[in-house]
């Protein structure tokens, strides 16, 4: 089976986006369905849904979240 690469694992984890870039990309997506737009939505949230896991699986999940 030929492997395939995931674009997640070129994405640089240490830089955040303005608020207004992220609104932006999120009303392109929705105004045309612009698949480009949902990718780099994806990988503008992508460090902050590591953090999480990696929280969670680890258990390290303060109580308050759980609520």
């Amino acid at each position: 089976m030929k492997p395939v690469g995931l674009p997640a694992a070129e994405w640089k984890t240490d830089s955040t986006r303005p608020h207004a870039e992220i609104n932006a990309l999120a009303k392109r997506y929705v105004e045309a369905h612009d698949q480009d737009a949902l990718l780099c939505l994806c990988e503008a949230f992508h460090p902050y849904l590591m953090k999480y896991l990696v929280m969670i699986r680890q258990g390290h999940v303060p109580r308050a979240m759980c609520l």
